[in-house]
């Protein structure tokens, strides 16, 4: 057994090479004596133009014996580049669910990508306060690459922003969907959110049907049908230990049984249950750690805040100051009689003014998935990561 961790060790251990010293990129061309802007430290993917540019002027600097690496760890410390082909990796990832020991972790349990690290039991890569890094890693057929040339890298940081790399990287469809700023107005205007309990065939689904109108109808028509009595049962198990859920869990059981029952007579009693006691559980919150009556507005705003607050990550996949847009824009929007602007919503639900029609399955649905989205926003952040 030892041999067989020798031989891991020295597969992992760096080559050594002699490197001049590193300060950045330079931003702009210049002529002797005239000023140069350097970047420092930056992240660069294949998604990117001129990607193979700035790949090439860094990686150049280094001897490999890869013309092309897939994953390449370089960590230069007194003008010493220690380049590593081979060396673990770890995530540090928020979950889901309750996850055991040594079990195997698949995507779907993955609500967020904090951290990045370079160990296992066996090897840790030396990284230390003030090196310089290079760190070039594949996701599919995609290439990421990350520079700290500065000199004042801190580790604590380094794995964080590591995190974020890695996460934009493997969630590059989310992120690409979002950034068009049509596509989270026509999703929230329909109802949807990227909710943490979404499956990723779920949500892409769904990002699909909303850039293509024509498969929407059957987008939703298999989300209703994936978000099962016993699914349901799984994830609301677990709001339970959140104290401002389990002060109201008879109350929101009636709400969820009426929803797995299915009629269409009880799924307006689902609604009418659920959206008051969503509110409900957000202002006794507020009551709680603010000692006053908030207005609507801030309601909106304390939730918002508890999800940057509890996901602080930058870019974090529970999309926090995208759910003050929902709430705002869906589930705390107001209603114009004189107008004829009549939305379901809690206004609309409360004061008896939303047509029969639009108590459907899927408003009842959305309901209950803004409810987890709530409860993993005050959830405490010790008792969701796992490592």
């Amino acid at each position: 057994m030892d041999n067989d961790l020798d031989t891991i060790r020295a597969r992992y251990e760096p080559d050594i090479h002699q490197v001049p010293e590193l300060v950045g990129l330079s931003l702009n061309a210049a002529r002797k004596g005239e000023t140069v802007e350097v970047l420092q430290r930056a992240f660069f993917s294949s998604y990117d133009d001129e990607h193979r540019h700035y790949f090439r002027q860094i990686l150049d600097q280094f001897p490999s014996t890869v013309t092309l690496p897939n994953h390449l760890l370089i960590v230069i410390r007194n003008n010493e580049a220690r380049i590593h082909n081979e060396f673990p990796m770890v995530l540090k990832i928020r979950s889901k669910i309750a996850i055991q020991r040594h079990r195997i972790v698949f995507e779907d349990q993955i609500l967020d990508i904090e951290e990045v690290g370079f160990k296992d039991d066996v090897f840790e890569v030396d990284i230390r306060d003030g090196d310089k890094i290079v760190w070039l890693f594949r996701v599919g057929w995609s290439f990421g690459l990350y520079f700290d040339f500065s000199g004042k890298m801190t580790t604590v940081e380094l794995w964080k922003t590591l995190g974020q790399c890695y996460r934009a990287m493997h969630f590059h469809a989310v992120y690409a969907f979002f950034a068009d700023s049509a596509n989270p107005e026509r999703l929230i205007d329909r109802g949807w959110f990227p909710f943490i309990q979404f499956s990723t065939y779920e949500f892409r689904q769904l990002r699909q049907g909303i850039c293509h109108t024509s498969e929407l109808d059957a987008a939703e028509a298999h989300i209703i049908q994936a978000f099962t009595p016993e699914r349901i049962d799984r994830f609301a198990e677990n709001w339970w230990v959140n104290p401002a859920f389990r002060n109201k869990k008879e109350i929101i059981t009636a709400g969820l049984n009426a929803f797995k029952e299915g009629s269409d007579e009880q799924v307006i009693n689902c609604i009418k249950n659920l959206v008051s006691e969503t509110e409900g559980i957000v202002r006794l919150h507020f009551h709680g750690n603010v000692g006053r009556k908030p207005t609507t507005r801030e309601l909106i705003e304390y939730v918002a805040d508890c999800g940057k607050e509890t996901f602080s990550s930058s870019g974090s996949l529970a999309f926090p100051r995208l759910f003050h847009d929902y709430l705002d824009s869906f589930l705390f929007r107001g209603f114009d009689l004189e107008e004829g602007i009549v939305e379901l919503s809690r206004h609309s639900a409360a004061h008896g003014v939303a047509a029969a029609d639009q108590y459907t399955r899927i408003r009842a649905l959305q309901v209950i998935l803004c409810l987890d989205q709530i409860h993993h926003y005050i959830m405490s952040r010790s008792n969701q990561t796992v490592e």
